[in-house]
């Protein structure tokens, strides 16, 4: 899969959603690039992707000529539509696709609101990609996993996005993939059907996770595993520091404490628990104070087993 997002100098808005699409998935070819190409990277936009904790520090600025002559299944266009042009590209692509951001980089005002701006826009682009990358490429990278003879269903509950990967995917003449429409807490699917479930980032804004895994548990069949990424606390957060952490990371809105996550997946019915990942969510200084390096807000990978007898 080739991806290559584009804006006017690849000095800001494409480079976070390179960012964030590549640390969703590092499987998948992402290049960024601009039709006036900056001479470097913008510094706060370096610093705010680092405390959503993905590093484009070494990212350089380089110019769309140079990916002409490949061929991409996406090319995704960042410029505001309302008060820029869009560039245009000539190379070989099966979808375009355009999301359009503010630029913050022509922000004026004083420091605290011109990054307040960075973070602002930089949310919008992790919601979106992320949403992209679920609805558009998930799918497709879980079916050449499962091969000719599997069979990937995407849930979602929106009906436009449905219809735009369903269509996606008949484009592609993928036969063994569909996605319909439906809540996680309350799933369109029969028991036992499923031998893997997977999620990326999209339980923590889930209102009931007992439901939602509950759910998860009763579509699986016996002997099948579920693996998803999440967001947790560990140790204690007050009210208005979680408010505070939440202005500036959104995934932390549905966050629980993990003792009471992995309770509760327990509880659904789940063994062998395995957290495979845990990274911790780096926040502005003065967010969260703790003297304990080991308490905040961490990123987990966690899997678990519906085992026979049940």
């Amino acid at each position: 899969m080739n991806i290559l997002i584009l804006c006017t100098g690849n000095s800001c808005r494409s480079q976070m959603a390179h960012g964030f699409l590549q640390a969703l998935d590092n499987k998948i070819r992402v290049c960024s690039a601009g039709t006036e190409p900056a001479k470097e990277v913008n510094p706060k936009a370096v610093e705010v992707m680092k405390e959503a904790g993905v590093d484009i520090s070494k990212h350089i600025p380089v110019s769309v000529d140079q990916y002409l002559s490949d061929e991409w299944d996406y090319v995704i266009t960042v410029c505001d539509n309302a008060k820029e042009s869009c560039p245009s590209f000539s190379g070989k692509v099966k979808s375009r696709i355009h999301m359009g951001f503010e630029d913050p980089s022509h922000v004026i005002g004083s420091d605290t609101y011109i990054m307040s701006e960075f973070r602002r826009v930089r949310d919008e682009i992790k919601e979106q990609f992320s949403n992209f990358y679920l609805r558009n490429i998930k799918c497709f990278v879980a079916r050449a996993a499962v091969g000719p003879d599997g069979h990937v269903t995407g849930l979602d509950f929106t009906e436009e996005m449905i219809e735009k990967a369903n269509k996606n995917a008949a484009k592609l003449g993928l036969t063994n993939v569909n996605f319909i429409y439906g809540d996680i807490e309350d799933m369109p699917l029969h028991a036992n059907s499923f031998d893997v479930v997977v999620s990326n980032c999209v339980l923590n804004l889930v209102p009931d996770k007992s439901k939602a895994f509950s759910e998860i548990f009763r579509v699986l069949k016996p002997g099948g595993h579920f693996c998803v990424s999440d967001v947790v606390i560990k140790g204690e957060l007050t009210e208005s520091a979680r408010k505070s952490a939440e202005l500036y990371a959104g995934c932390v809105s549905g966050a629980l404490k993990m003792p009471e996550y992995l309770s509760i997946i327990e509880k659904s019915g789940f063994a062998n628990i395995t957290i495979h990942k845990e990274r911790k969510i780096e926040m502005p200084e003065g967010i969260l104070t703790s003297e304990n390096d080991n308490n905040g807000i961490f990123s987990i990978t966690v899997s678990g087993y519906k085992f026979m007898w049940h």
